[in-house]
């Protein structure tokens, strides 16, 4: 292995310690029960691949790299599967059609796993997936057999399902920009695993499908929890995801220019700067992005006064907007993609921290909603 790879072996780690981070974050948060599944599953996907890729990158013999790849193979999969899933929920497909999709998708799955364990134990060095270990510069990958080819063609009825799905949901509701996001993201997250398949095939491309995954998939976590952001234990962790993709942002960028910059200036100070204005740009980024976004127009003043002097959460200032808005409250949970009961919990917090701190809990009728909508019309005309 040559020296200068050793920033691109340090990328699916670094992935690897972002995921693990955001699966705590999905265990901690209980808002997104939607996909809270999927979500878990997708990360536990890529989690698995970016561990066992960067194992085999590590390995000393083919023998070695061949057990690391057939959990590689198996990692796969699993993000594959969950991607459809995740994807069919977002478009808010119907439930009869996310079923056949997924049935097809668990048959294959079935199928294909019992396939992958016969070839691992009866055929560990030439098999129906993996035919041989290729020695690159950067490492040991593996050698398409047959059957790796038409796990190709199931991944692009995945990708195609998936993204069609996506897409005529975009077309129906343009207004949704949290969606179209995600589907770039997915969209560079599959062309960037191109390059893996080519690898795949025995053309000697750099596989960066990794080094993408390890930013694109913290991005995502970023725009799915940032309509709600999360004041609990779980938005230590997300921010934490975040500090390792800026340095897997900042790796990458180090490898992708170092023979370019070392070129033109011997002096190692050049790539020094890089390196330190890379990670200062790479950190700006995502704590901009794990940040709670600021509501913009005529409830900013209120927001920054609820936050202020009633200690809300970002979460429950965006529910009192709502209230203020005179949303039904089968549209707020629509808004924010919770449960009644979860509503009713920071509801019951909103009330603590305003009506029932200004008065008597007692003399408070047993509804306590339109004393709070009364409350929030009043800061509303004081702050006009």
């Amino acid at each position: 292995m040559e020296a200068k790879y050793i920033y691109f072996y340090i990328v699916p780690f670094a992935g690897f310690l972002a995921d693990i981070a955001i699966l705590i974050v999905l265990y901690f948060s209980g808002e997104r029960r939607q996909s809270r599944f999927s979500l878990s599953v997708f990360y536990t996907g890529i989690a698995g691949w970016n561990l066992f890729l960067f194992l085999s990158y590590l390995s000393h013999t083919p023998e070695q790299a061949m057990n690391t790849l057939y959990y590689f193979y198996s990692f796969q999969l699993l993000m594959t599967n969950s991607f459809l899933l995740f994807s069919l929920e977002q478009s808010k497909t119907p439930i009869p059609v996310i079923e056949r999709n997924i049935k097809i998708s668990l048959v294959f799955t079935a199928i294909w796993f019992l396939l992958l364990n016969y070839s691992y134990l009866f055929a560990p060095q030439n098999n129906l997936f993996i035919n041989g270990v290729q020695k690159f510069d950067w490492g040991f990958y593996p050698h398409a057999g047959f059957g790796s080819y038409i796990t190709h063609l199931y991944w692009a009825f995945v990708f195609i399902t998936s993204f069609y799905y996506l897409a005529k949901y975009i077309k129906n509701h343009p207004e949704d920009k949290r969606i179209k996001i995600i589907t770039i993201l997915f969209l560079l997250m599959v062309l960037a695993s191109i390059t893996n398949f080519i690898a795949l095939w025995g053309l000697k491309t750099l596989p960066i499908g990794n080094a993408a995954d390890a930013i694109l998939s913290t991005i995502l976590a970023a725009i799915f929890f940032r309509e709600q952001y999360l004041e609990n234990k779980a938005k230590i962790f997300l921010k934490i995801a975040g500090i390792i993709s800026a340095i897997a942002m900042t790796l990458i960028v180090i490898w992708f220019f170092s023979d370019f910059i070392l070129s033109f200036y011997e002096n190692k100070f050049l790539f020094f700067l890089v390196a330190v204005l890379t990670s200062f740009f790479s950190l700006l980024f995502f704590n901009m992005l794990f940040s709670p976004p600021i509501p913009e127009g005529s409830f900013e003043k209120i927001y920054e006064k609820l936050r202020k002097d009633y200690n809300l959460t970002h979460q429950e200032a965006m529910i009192c907007r709502y209230i203020l808005e005179n949303r039904e409250r089968k549209e707020i949970l629509n808004i924010l993609n919770i449960s009644g009961n979860t509503l009713k919990v920071q509801l019951g917090s909103i009330y603590k921290k305003t009506i029932e701190k200004d008065n008597n809990k007692q003399e408070l009728n047993r509804n306590k909603f339109p004393v709070l909508k009364r409350f929030l019309e009043e800061i509303a005309t004081k702050t006009k």
